[in-house]
């Protein structure tokens, strides 16, 4: 995947984004929750996309085991 601004995710912090290499600014899609990012994927019929979630830049995010 090609460089993306991390600029470009300011404005999708907190929110999970669908990212595509070939377009401009890297997003697809975004959504509040991943089940509504994968049902905007689905509508747009697009099946290859990578899915992240964005944290705020003064956050970090760490995994819990369970």
């Amino acid at each position: 995947m090609k460089d993306i601004k991390k600029s470009i995710f300011m404005k999708f912090k907190n929110q999970w984004v669908a990212l595509d290499p070939h377009r401009k600014d890297g997003v697809i899609a975004s959504s509040k929750s991943i089940k509504e990012l994968e049902d905007k994927l689905t509508k747009l019929k697009i099946k290859d996309a990578s899915l992240m979630f964005i944290t705020p830049p003064d956050q970090f995010l760490t995994p819990v085991c369970q």
